[in-house]
């Protein structure tokens, strides 16, 4: 219950903030009709009952109408039957608050024993795991012994612990002699791989007397990887060969050469359908590559095109540019999928590589085709070209929302929550709104979105439908007052802030991330406090949701990164994303920066700066100007 008075609470704080909903019904009857939605939650959280109810009951043609009702069953989910909560969630089919009701409930319902309501309410076996287990529990109190044994055989059985609701699951099922050794081995392997030592240690002390020894023996394999050769000899044969596999994984992740050894021992031995080659070989490549060893190369090398991995083979290329080794390029690039390979990616660093060989004309054609596309590597060939960037804008024309379009619920929902200030429920409607629907219908309601200011939600459905090429809808000129000012105010390119808006949140000033970060350009609240500070200025984490404050904060800690990198932005977008303590280790390895950009240790810091730097390029072109990916003072740097 505190959580949900909590939510209503906050709902509450942002309701009476002003909105312009042009799109929406308005005028005396839907404003009173708002006021009393505001009364009703506040009545709710007040817990006075007889008022909410007397409100709810002139609400019923309102849009949020479904919200109270969310709001009240939630808050009362310790006492609803389950097909009460059942009805609820057919009712509400379409809407978010469906799903996110029946995971409150049936958590509640699981935590009580209430297992007739949990029933009622599941329809079918829950995703969740906690829910899972709840759910097989619930079977095995109402009689259906054998579901819930098979269902705990299936939850028992992973490389990971399981939640504390399972135990309940577990106990009967294990009395019964669940942990056949089968059952334990294949636990032992799979927390042998994700590297859940306790895990390993209980399990041994589960394993019945016909897997003991291999058990423990496996265990010690686990704890000394190195000396393989020694644990596999106490391992009997019939379970030797998936512990050969386990062990050299493990074994790679430390000494990719050592594993690379043991498994040119041991490898040839196994049968050629062995189930664990390909992931035993990936696990050695992948590690080695990680490591950069020279001595593993010419093996990967050998064996790329046979594994057909693209996330191998662009591990070796990137080793490869990093060492302007063209010719070594050129011949492991055809490992590449043929879909990969003619990427504008790989296009543009086969070109670059037949230009180094004399190669010309072939690495021109090659750069020719990437430069037909309107991306980071399109742009890099048209400058390597002197050719004008391929900007394939094809505006739309203006579209119409139809009215039945408008009448829909789920827009209706959207509409009005924006009105009181809920962006991150309008933002789940709106998917449940786009879910469905046709091109053209997509394209109407990204239309709809941009008229009213909810840029985010344009974003959405123009990539929803496909709209690659309608600019104006992808890269809207969100918030563009707020950051001219604050591009004015500290001497940077309002485009350069607003592409790192786009690439952050997608112009959304309610995102929130799973690190925490906040807000249009997501900042993390320690570095809002640690910005404001400088600034002179009170900047709780709250404020970071609000785009005025979120745009001081972010483009002050940006203004910061690129003072301290000399105004290198290339470095200042890749510490904004990694951190600059990182970039800072990340420098000295004397590469050109286009290199130095491929080649950066982590994949989301390399997409990172090469999208914001194209997004830069496509605002700077919506606006008219004359863009460039590159200053010539970082084209020149070495890095």
């Amino acid at each position: 219950m505190p959580r949900i008075v909590a939510r209503i609470a906050l709902l509450l704080a942002v309701a009476a903030a002003p909105a312009d909903a042009s799109l929406l019904p308005d005028g005396p009857a839907v404003q009173a009709q708002r006021a009393a939605y505001r009364d009703a939650l506040s009545a709710l959280q007040g817990g006075e009952m007889a008022t909410f109810e007397q409100l709810r009951r002139r609400l019923d043609d309102y849009p949020l109408a479904l919200y109270l009702d969310y709001f009240r069953l939630t808050r009362e989910r310790r006492f609803v039957p389950g097909a009460r909560a059942a009805r609820f969630v057919e009712r509400s089919a379409g809407s978010p608050v469906g799903n996110r009701f029946l995971d409150a409930y049936l958590h509640q319902a699981g935590r009580d024993g209430r297992w007739d309501d949990f029933l009622a309410a599941a329809t079918a076996r829950p995703r969740d795991v906690t829910l899972q287990c709840y759910y097989h529990r619930a079977q095995l109190a109402t009689g259906q012994r054998d579901a819930a044994f098979a269902g705990a055989a299936r939850l028992w059985v992973h490389g990971y612990s399981r939640p504390k609701a399972c135990d309940a699951l577990f106990a009967p099922w294990l009395a019964a002699g669940g942990a056949t050794a089968d059952r334990v081995w294949s636990r032992l392997g799979l927390a042998f791989e994700a590297r859940q030592g306790s895990l390993v240690r209980y399990l041994v002390s589960l394993s019945p007397p016909a897997l003991e020894a291999d058990a423990k023996a496996l265990a010690r394999l686990y704890r000394e990887p190195q000396r393989l050769e020694h644990h596999l000899d106490a391992i009997s044969p019939a379970r030797r060969d998936e512990a050969l596999h386990w062990g050299l994984r493990r074994l790679a992740r430390y000494h990719p050469l050592r594993a690379l050894d043991a498994w040119r021992a041991r490898g040839p031995a196994l049968p050629a359908d062995d189930p664990g080659r390909a992931g035993t070989e990936w696990r050695i490549a992948f590690q080695a590559l990680l490591a950069k060893e020279s001595a593993a190369a010419p093996w990967i090398d050998d064996n790329l095109a046979a594994w057909g991995d693209d996330q191998l083979t662009a591990m070796r290329l990137r080793w490869l540019l990093a060492e302007a080794d063209w010719p070594r390029l050129l011949a492991v690039a055809p490992a590449l999928t043929a879909a990969e390979r003619e990427a504008a990616q790989w296009r543009y660093w086969r070109g670059v590589a037949h230009e180094a060989i004399g190669e010309r004309e072939a690495g021109r054609e090659l750069l020719a085709a990437a430069a037909t596309e309107r991306s980071y590597y399109g742009f890099l060939a048209a400058e390597h070209l002197d050719v004008p960037y391929a900007f394939n804008h094809r505006p739309l024309p203006p579209l119409a929302a139809p009215p039945e379009l408008l009448a829909k619920p789920g827009l209706r929902r959207v509409g009005e929550l924006h009105v009181h200030g809920e962006a991150r429920d309008a933002h789940a409607e709106w998917r449940g709104v786009l879910l469905g629907e046709d091109r053209d219908t997509r394209l109407s309601l990204a239309a709809l979105a941009a008229a009213e200011g909810w840029y985010h939600l344009a974003i959405d459905a123009a990539n929803e439908a496909a709209a690659h090429d309608a600019l104006e809808l992808r890269f809207p000129l969100a918030y563009r007052d707020v950051f001219t000012a604050r591009a004015q105010a500290l001497g940077v390119p309002e485009t350069e802030l607003m592409a790192i808006a786009r690439r952050e949140s997608a112009f959304f000033p309610a995102a929130h991330s799973s690190a925490g970060a906040r807000g249009l350009m997501q900042v993390l609240p320690a570095t809002g406090r640690q910005v404001a500070s400088r600034l002179g200025v009170v900047a709780p984490a709250a404020a970071l949701y609000r785009v005025e404050d979120n745009v001081l904060i972010g483009s002050a800690y940006y203004r910061q990164l690129l003072e301290r990198y000399g105004d290198n932005r290339v470095l200042a977008l890749a510490a904004y994303n990694a951190g600059p303590n990182r970039v800072d280790n990340w420098r000295g390895r004397d590469l050109p920066l286009e290199a130095w950009i491929e080649t950066l240790p982590f994949r989301e810091t390399r997409d990172y700066v090469k999208a914001v730097l194209a997004y830069r390029v496509l605002f700077d072109y919506l606006q008219g100007g004359a863009p460039s990916l590159f200053r010539p003072a970082e084209r020149a740097a070495r890095y």
